[in-house]
């Protein structure tokens, strides 16, 4: 498969997986890709790329996306050039046509570049298309439903300050953590993910499950607790964002470290694992037990999401 790249008067053309730099000296991209797939709704899109632009300039991108009579437009409002790949994410709404299904569908992206105030320097702009494999999830908003959760003390459930919040994105889950941490310790926030929870042996405040369904070995939830991230808390109200993936077996502690994003309950908990220690922070940063031989480890807070 061949890609094309149109700017202006020049044509350049690039194999897949390739950066390869336009012919022309007054265009500013180095290369200018779409996914290969997205993940939506019947009337809204989310699609990505990366494109490459001289560092110090602008860059917008607008998306057009046509599936028989179905087309849906999206512009994404502006990024700063990186002057390396970097990428863009565009939200295509339907705007004419019965609405977008699974299977194949022609997506178009125009990027503009220039410098920051609106003032263009080359005219430069490109326009690329190419083929993408959409797919339609049954849930009936999956890539696009924001949930909010309130913070709550472990031990006794009581309502804390703060809030968490999940942002489904189609592949991922942008997770966010907003509460106050005890300051100068070392805090992480574990995922806890329940990918079968109409098998949970039992719930609170509205989920499924628990952590005796992680803890207690209850293989029908099918549940894993995974690492999201970790801070040195500041004593404020820490804002600790991360996402979550459908593999995270990289940071894994119990279980397989796969999440169904689409059908997860999930847990978000925040653990301290006291001041940090020298010579075992990393471990504090990065594991279930790192530093509690020495000092107390404890479970402070969290908040939890039921399934969609």
């Amino acid at each position: 498969m061949i890609k094309k790249i149109l700017t202006g008067l020049a044509t350049t053309t690039m194999a897949v997986g390739l950066m390869v730099a336009p012919a022309s000296a007054h265009v500013t991209f180095g290369s200018l890709d779409l996914g290969d797939s997205a993940v939506g709704n019947a009337t809204t899109i989310k699609i990505s790329g990366s494109v490459t632009c001289n560092a110090g300039e602008k860059f917008r991108a607008g998306v057009t996306l046509t599936q028989g009579a179905s087309e849906g437009k999206g512009k994404d409002p502006g990024n700063n050039c990186s002057g390396s790949s970097q990428s863009y994410l565009d939200t295509v709404i339907l705007m004419s046509g019965p609405g977008f299904t699974s299977g194949p569908a022609t997506a178009c992206v125009r990027v503009q570049t220039g410098l920051p105030g609106g003032t263009t320097t080359h005219g430069a702009n490109s326009r690329y298309c190419e083929t993408i494999a959409l797919t339609i999830s049954a849930s009936s908003n999956p890539d696009f439903e924001k949930k909010t959760s309130n913070i709550y003390d472990v031990a006794t459930r009581d309502l804390l300050e703060g809030k968490a919040g999940l942002k489904y994105r189609g592949n991922k889950i942008e997770a966010t953590f907003k509460a106050p941490l005890p300051a100068g310790e070392v805090v992480n926030i574990w995922v806890g993910a329940y990918n079968s929870p109409e098998n949970c042996g039992g719930g609170f405040l509205g989920g499924n499950c628990s952590f005796a369904d992680i803890f207690g070995n209850n293989p029908a939830a099918d549940a894993t607790l995974v690492l999201g991230a970790s801070v040195i808390a500041t004593g404020q109200e820490d804002s600790i964002k991360f996402d979550i993936t459908p593999d995270m077996s990289a940071s894994v502690f119990i279980g397989s470290g796969q999440i169904d994003l689409d059908n997860a309950e999930i847990h978000l908990l925040a653990r301290t694992h006291g001041a940090p220690i020298e010579g075992e922070l990393d471990a504090q940063m990065t594991s279930w037990g790192g530093g509690c031989a020495t000092q107390t480890c404890t479970n402070l807070k969290f908040g939890l999401f039921p399934a969609l």
